[in-house]
């Protein structure tokens, strides 16, 4: 990749990578990004027509080919494991097929012929699944020479409306065989019809041959600049790996594509390291006060006083969000592919490397006869310089990697001296060397093909139950088309609009009247921020107060939320907020912040309905990695806008909600393991009393998006809430909408009918008390059913109450742990502590780091996942051994070498011999 960097798309075969750890069994395609590209590798294995020199792989130059532009995988079948791989890139106007084969030698027996002809039969039917206006791109080292024929004993050229012209070299078995399907397939050979054909394989022993090639479409072919052989590449990768300098060279071909890609835009994202720490970025912080201080001048507040009079919600909101997202835009970064910077000898070592590489050109010219000796030495001089080269390289970047680990560890302790624990995680996954995070969701497992916009529309269009929201789409814009957007980045400006009365088709909101100019503020308790000259209308008190109540709300759980969560694109992080409302901060700042913020509230309070922008998510799709195909593959989780997630939050913390016996999930003081646990002892109990017992597990499907508006509604009323404050919870889900982003690019806003967004701060105590509140009428009748003898086995007492209660009932999250065989929980178990341990991979070797270090690490990560719900299990003995062998695998590891000690064992001669003995169990904890 280095030294093809130019590259846009590049096609490898007979890589020999295997398949990763983390990855599923079953996985057939894993991906990476290395050196700027992102890298799909399709895993050698031994399978009947692949064996482990097979793999091969598609980097695609993610300055071009963005990832979220590839909406569709193909992989071979199992038996042919690693012998091709295929990927589809969309965008609105464009769509490029893009395929790698690895064909086997010869073939010289029936075998190989059938394992050609399955990959041929493979690759042509997902041709013909495509539709006729994707541009394809094949890439394969075929193995095979396309040339001459013998027909009655004469050499006659094959038609060359396939493969070109031709040289008069004899055509093998597999040249046959593709040129007869590239026909069908209505493919053309790149590198026989442009350029001089030069041979793409040589050797300073053998005869060059020409088995690599390139296939176009037959309309795509005059698209073609120029095809040549990269030489000078081919042999700086032959002196770098290969002492007989024999190998493939690659070849290059410049298209013109029949539909454009544009350059995608370098991604960025907010940089939460120096958010979450702004003590140590001062000058950061204060070109934030500046600039803020700077848009949001007096004429700026004063057009949202006649917002507010106006009770123009949407507007204040949307000025306000700009002004606070233009004047943080120095924090965010742009994404590094990179660790850590090089060092100025590292960089001197690499140009020499690459100068290296640049001057071996008269290599090239030695392709088409035998070297003679002196062409040979000057070649192996060139090769012994590069080799230094690549060694010292080699050391001065093991001395940045060390270098940057000890600056990690010193941030490290740096911010456990300051008690920043999420600090610490982000410092331990640098340390660990990987991608993979606590919860291990993702591992490089390239998912099934990506939703369109039309199979999201028809997923969330369904009813709750059946895994959908009964969404109804609005608007369909694509991803390129910015004269749709607001102010501050909303996609969907033209049917903003449309959105704000969408609320008023379920019921109407009461108002606390008034029209523009009637009402004025001039409290001294609060910045003069509100009136005129001239009015002498007077504010409602009540109004007065619930405005101030809310800001103070708000200020107070900026403070104590929690950070570093994702926000939707037209939207600041909540770290922005918490600096901008910060009272010990510059204060010319947080004064214009809290008016701002205090006319926002108003003007709330005024209309009775939330900002538009606060009840619209962007949904981010992740793989289940179920199986499955399509919509159903995929789980939508959405980003909202923290400011009016906050407000919603301590609006909801208001209220007062009953929890009963049975409920454990969402309960505050309540561990989801709990409810295992009473059941457990409950059939312990019936048991030891002599009584047969049974039980039936019942699991609820997609549940947040199925809950019913009416019943939403009476769960609202019970919390008694004020009536102003319900219809503000109301708002949030009667006006709820959903961007999501398609394959190909575009953005569609669906407006949602049931239930409540997955992550906002009330969709789990919504969803507890409507599903208590159906259970409840049930819970009584089987009460009334339950024999009198059975009362005193199945009461059981809540560890945090008094109260006897009846554990015939019990329910929890599907998350917290099965209710069936012991030894596969254990096993469940260890594998999830498994992976915990695999995730740190780098961290337990790291000598740098301190063992003490290590062993918190381990305690709160490995540990943690180890022994996780296993106080509602009756483990035996020999679940406690094996928990107990991984767990001492685990810390002699992390000893290095100091779970053993050295003894002298005198011999009978005299003399003496070093023997090694392992510590005890009990000595290692």
């Amino acid at each position: 990749l280095t030294v093809l960097a130019g590259a846009q798309i590049i096609g490898i075969q007979g890589t020999k990578k295997t398949l990763s750890v983390f990855a599923p069994a079953d996985a057939s395609v894993v991906s990476e990004r290395c050196h700027g590209y992102h890298v799909y590798h399709w895993h050698a294995a031994n399978r009947k027509y692949s064996n482990s020199s097979t793999g091969v792989s598609i980097a695609v130059n993610q300055s071009r080919f963005h990832e979220k532009f590839i909406t569709r995988f193909w992989s071979p079948p199992a038996e042919l494991q690693g012998r091709g791989g295929a990927l589809l890139f969309q965008k609105p106007t464009a769509q490029l097929f893009v395929a790698v084969l690895y064909f086997p030698t010869g073939p010289d027996d029936d075998f190989k012929l059938q394992c050609t002809t399955e990959l041929l039969d493979w690759l042509t039917c997902i041709s013909r699944e495509l539709s006729p206006r994707v541009q394809k791109i094949i890439m394969l080292d075929g193995n095979m020479r396309v040339g001459w024929e013998k027909v009655n004993r004469e050499w006659r050229p094959q038609c060359r409306d396939v493969v070109g012209p031709l040289r008069r070299s004899p055509t093998n078995l597999n040249g046959r065989l593709i040129t007869k399907y590239f026909k069908a397939l209505n493919l053309c050979l790149v590198n026989t019809f442009v350029g001089t054909g030069d041979d793409t394989f040589y050797s300073w022993h053998k005869h060059s041959s020409r088995p690599d090639y390139i296939a176009v479409d037959r309309y795509s072919l005059n698209a073609v600049k120029r095809c040549i052989v990269l030489k000078d590449e081919g042999y700086s990768l032959q002196l770098c790996r290969l002492p007989e300098n024999r190998d493939h060279v690659p070849v290059f071909a410049e298209i013109d594509y029949a539909y454009k890609f544009s350059d995608s835009v370098s991604p960025s994202r907010w940089d939460t390291a120096r958010l979450c720490t702004p003590r140590l970025y001062h000058d950061d912080v204060e070109t934030l006060y500046a600039e803020f201080v700077k848009r949001v001048n007096d004429d700026f507040i004063e057009a949202a006083v006649r917002d507010a009079e106006d009770g123009n919600v949407d507007k204040i909101w949307s000025n306000f969000n700009s002004a606070a997202k233009c004047s943080a835009q120095h924090f965010k970064v742009h994404v590094r592919h990179s660790k850590y910077p090089p060092s100025a000898e590292t960089q001197h070592w690499r140009l020499t490397k690459n100068q290296e590489w640049h001057a071996r050109k008269e290599i090239a010219q030695l392709a088409g006869s035998i070297p003679q000796l002196e062409h040979i030495i000057y070649a192996w001089r060139h090769w012994a310089v590069w080799q230094r080269a690549d060694k010292e390289l080699g050391n001065c970047r093991k001395l940045d990697q060390q270098r940057y680990v000890l600056d990690l560890l010193e941030q490290f302790d740096n911010a456990r001296a300051k008690k920043d624990s999420r600090q610490q995680w982000n410092i331990v996954r640098k340390l660990a060397g990987t991608h993979l995070g606590r919860r291990q969701r993702f591992f490089g497992h390239v998912g099934m093909a990506k939703p369109s916009i039309s199979e999201w529309c028809q997923g969330l269009a369904q009813a709750g139950p059946d895994g959908g929201c009964l969404a109804k789409p609005l608007a369909v814009i694509n991803e390129t088309d910015i004269k749709y957007c607001t102010s501050d980045g909303f996609p969907f400006g033209h049917v903003i609009m449309d959105m704000q009365q969408c609320a008023h088709e379920q019921f109407c909101y009461p108002s606390w009247g008034g029209g523009r100019g009637k009402y004025w503020y001039a409290d001294s308790s609060l910045p003069t921020c509100f009136g005129r000259r001239g009015q002498d209308a007077v504010l409602s008190t009540e109004l007065l107060k619930t405005v101030n109540d809310d800001v103070t709300a708000v200020c107070e759980q900026v403070k104590t939320g929690k950070l570093g969560k994702a926000v939707p694109e037209w939207s600041v992080p909540r770290e922005i907020w918490r600096l901008l409302l910060d009272r010990r901060a510059d204060q010319n700042a947080f004064n214009r912040a809290k008016r701002m913020l205090w006319l926002l509230f108003f003007s709330i309070r005024k209309a009775q309905r939330l900002p538009t922008l606060w009840n619209v998510s962007y949904g981010v799709a992740i793989p289940k990695q179920n199986g499955l195909v399509g919509y159903p593959a995929f789980r939508l989780v959405h980003e909202l806008d923290p400011l009016g997630k906050t407000f919603i939050q301590a609006k909801w913390k208001e209220g007062h909600q009953r929890f009963y016996h049975w409920s454990t999930a969402f309960t505050k003081h309540r561990r989801r393991e709990e409810a295992l646990l009473v059941q457990r002892i409950s059939q312990y109990r019936l048991v030891s009393h002599g009584f047969n017992w049974q039980f039936t597990k019942y699991d609820i499907r997609n549940a947040f998006p199925s809950l019913g508006r009416k019943n939403m509604d009476y769960t609202v009323s019970e919390r008694q809430h004020p009536w102003s404050d319900q219809m503000l919870l109301r708002d949030r889900y009667y006006r709820s909408f959903v961007v999501v982003r398609g394959p190909a690019g575009q953005m569609v806003l669906l407006r949602i009918f049931t239930g409540c967004m997955q992550g906002d701060t009330e969709a789990p105590q919504m969803f507890s008390g409507t599903f208590d509140r159906t259970i409840l009428p049930w819970h009584h009748q089987q009460q009334y059913l339950t024999a009198q003898s059975f009362k005193p086995v199945i009461n059981y007492q809540l560890e945090l109450e008094d109260a006897m209660y009846d554990a015939a009932l019990t329910t929890f999250a599907d998350d917290a742990g099965r209710a069936g065989d012991t030894r596969q929980e254990i096993q469940e178990r260890i594998t999830s502590a498994k992976r915990a341990w695999l995730s740190m991979g780098k961290l337990w070797s790291r000598h740098q780091s301190s063992q003490k270090f290590r062993l918190v690490v381990f305690g709160s990560l490995v540990l943690n996942a180890l022994t996780s719900g296993l106080e509602a299990l009756a483990i035996t003995n020999q679940d406690e051994n094996t928990l107990e062998v991984f767990q001492m695998r685990c810390l002699r590891r992390i000893l290095c070498g100091k779970g053993c000690y050295k003894t002298r064992v005198m011999r009978e001669d005299g003399t003496a011999v070093v023997k090694y003995r392992a510590l005890t169990n009990n000595a290692i904890r």
